[in-house]
C-alpha cells in the first residue's frame, strides 16, 4: 500500500536491520561456545579470532600454540577468551602495530602469553574497563592466574592455567589440535 520509493526504503531498512540481528546473533553463539575450539582446536580458533579482528587492518599478529596436546575442555575454553579479549582490547585501545599469542604447554598448565606493541595505560586502565577484570575472573576460576602489565611501549598478558584445575562444565581432555 505505499509508494515504491518509500517501500523500497522501508524494505531496505528492515533489510538492515535483519542483517544486523543476524551478526548479533551469530556474536553470541560463538561467545557461549566457539565452535572453531569444539570442532578444530585451539589453534584454528585463535587463527579465526585474528583472522575476524584484524581483517583489513596493518597489525601483524603471530600466534604460536602447540598442536596435538590434551588439556580438559575448561582449560582451552578460558585460554581463548583470555586471548580473544586480550586481542580485542589491543584492537580497540592500543594502536598496536604488532601482537604476538604464545601459547606453552608444561607438566602442570597451560601458559597463554599476549604481548602488544601498542599505547598502553599507565598506573591503572580506564574506569569501566571490564575486559581486563574478565581476564583475571576466567583465570582464576578455574584456580589459575592472570597478570596484565602495561605501560606506554605495549601490554602483555599472561595467564597461568592449571590443567588440574577441577572445575568446568566439561571434564573431559579436550585435543588443542
Amino acid at each position: 500500500r505505499r509508494q515504491d520509493a518509500v517501500r523500497t526504503d522501508w524494505l531496505t531498512e528492515v533489510d538492515a536491520a535483519l542483517h544486523r540481528s543476524m551478526d548479533s546473533l551469530r556474536r553470541l553463539v560463538f561467545e557461549l561456545s566457539p565452535p572453531e575450539l569444539v570442532e578444530s582446536g585451539l589453534p584454528t580458533a585463535l587463527s579465526r579470532v585474528v583472522e575476524h579482528l584484524f581483517a583489513n587492518s596493518h597489525v601483524t599478529v603471530r600466534i604460536d600454540c602447540p598442536h596435538e596436546v590434551a588439556v580438559p575442555y575448561a582449560v582451552a575454553d578460558t585460554a581463548f577468551r583470555v586471548v580473544t579479549e586480550a586481542l580485542t582490547n589491543a584492537r580497540k585501545h592500543a594502536t598496536a602495530r604488532s601482537i604476538a599469542v604464545r601459547v606453552v604447554l608444561t607438566h602442570d598448565s597451560l601458559v597463554v602469553s599476549i604481548v602488544d606493541d601498542g599505547a598502553g595505560f599507565i598506573d591503572a586502565p580506564p574506569l569501566g574497563h571490564l575486559g581486563l577484570d574478565s581476564m583475571r575472573d576466567r583465570s582464576e576460576a578455574i584456580g589459575g592466574s592472570c597478570e596484565i602489565t602495561s605501560g606506554p611501549s605495549g601490554t602483555s598478558v599472561r595467564a597461568t592455567l592449571p590443567l588440574d584445575s577441577g572445575s568446568g562444565a566439561r571434564s573431559d581432555d579436550y585435543a588443542v589440535t
